[in-house]
C-alpha cells in the first residue's frame, strides 16, 4: 500500500482519458509505475476537454478559480475507473459569455491544441490563457486533494510549467520538469499573469516579455533542474 505521507502530483495537459497524440499507454501506465517505484500515492491531474468523449466520473469538490477577477465555477472529477486520475472541468459558460470570451480547454478531440479556428495568433494566445487558468486551479485541486501533505511536482511540457507559476509562493515542494520537445508558449505579458492573480515579480524571467518556461525557470532553483526525457533510453518495448 503507497504512504500517504508525501504525494507525487503529475500535472499535463494531456491525460489518460484524452489525448490526440497516442499517449494513451505511457499515461496510463506512468502513476501506477510512479507509485510502485518511489513506494507514495501518486495523483494526476488534466484539464477536462469539453469537446472530448465523457467518461465515468465523479465529482469529488468544486474549486473558483479567478480570471479578470471572476471567479470560475470548476468541477473537480475523479476517473471512477482510475481513482488516480483528476480532471478539472471548468463551468464557465455564464462568466466566459459575460467577459465576452470564449470558453476554456475548447480544443478539438483531433487536437486539443487548436482552440480557435480564427487564425494561429487567436488559436496561441487562447491557448496561453487556458494553461495559465489550469496551473492556478490545480493549485487549488491540490490542496483540497491532499491538505497539507508535502507533495513532489511532476510536471509536463511547457502548459505543466504553468503549474509553478500557478504556485510561485510555495517555497516548500520540489517541482520536476519533464520536457520532451521543445516547444514553449509564446510570450507572456505581466497583465495576463495579473488576470490569474500571478505576481510577475515572482516569476520575472529573462528579458522583457518571457514564455512560461522561461518564467518557470527562474523558480527552478527551489525546484529542480528540468530534466529531457531520452525516448531512445526509456522505450518500453515487447507487451
Amino acid at each position: 500500500m503507497p504512504s500517504e505521507k508525501r504525494f507525487i502530483v503529475s500535472c499535463s495537459y494531456e491525460a489518460k482519458r484524452q489525448t490526440h497524440t497516442g499517449q494513451e499507454t505511457m499515461l496510463g501506465r506512468l502513476l501506477p509505475t510512479l507509485e510502485q517505484a518511489a513506494g507514495i500515492r501518486a495523483i494526476g491531474l488534466a484539464p477536462f476537454h469539453r469537446n472530448f468523449p465523457s467518461f465515468p466520473a465523479r465529482v469529488i469538490t468544486t474549486i473558483d478559480p479567478s480570471y479578470r477577477g471572476a471567479p470560475i465555477p470548476m468541477d473537480v472529477l475523479q476517473d471512477r475507473e482510475d481513482h488516480r486520475w483528476f480532471y478539472l472541468l471548468a463551468r464557465d459558460d455564464d462568466v466566459c459569455a459575460r467577459l465576452d470570451e470564449p470558453p476554456f480547454f475548447n480544443g478539438r478531440p483531433d487536437d486539443m491544441y487548436r482552440v480557435s479556428d480564427q487564425g494561429e495568433a487567436h488559436n496561441a494566445r487562447l491557448l496561453l490563457r487556458d494553461v495559465l487558468f489550469f496551473g492556478v486551479a490545480v493549485r487549488e485541486a491540490v490542496r483540497l486533494l491532499v491538505g497539507d501533505i508535502p507533495c513532489t511536482w511532476l510536471l509536463h511540457e511547457w502548459q505543466g510549467a504553468a503549474c509553478i507559476l500557478g504556485n510561485s509562493r510555495n517555497g516548500r515542494d520540489p517541482f520536476y520538469l519533464l520536457l520532451r520537445s521543445s516547444y514553449d508558449s509564446k510570450a507572456v505579458a505581466s497583465k495576463l499573469l495579473l488576470d490569474f492573480g500571478i505576481d510577475p515579480d515572482a516569476c520575472p524571467g529573462p528579458g522583457n516579455c518571457p514564455t512560461i518556461l522561461e518564467r518557470a525557470m527562474c523558480l527552478l532553483p527551489r525546484a529542480q533542474a528540468p530534466e529531457r526525457y531520452d525516448e531512445t533510453r526509456h522505450e518500453q518495448r515487447g507487451p
